[in-house]
């Protein structure tokens, strides 16, 4: 393996994880993928195209209840 690919295989995997993250309904974790998977794989059209699709998905999907983050008020 070179180490051109190295961020595309990455990117790949990225992305895979995130179509299996939303399939089981974490969507953040999905989205965080995708985010990653886009960085890693910019330079690789079809990550790219891949990426804005997912995205484009995961925008649609209605959250199952409150993501918000942090310590309890």
């Amino acid at each position: 393996m070179t180490p051109e690919t190295e961020p595309e295989l990455a990117a790949r995997a990225a992305l895979r994880l995130a179509e299996l993250e939303a399939r089981v309904g974490n969507r953040r974790d999905a989205v965080e993928l995708v985010a990653r998977a886009s960085a890693l794989g910019r330079d690789d059209p079809d990550v790219v195209a891949r990426a804005d699709r997912m995205q484009a998905h995961l925008a649609s999907i209605r959250s199952k209840g409150s993501e918000v983050r942090g310590p309890p008020a």
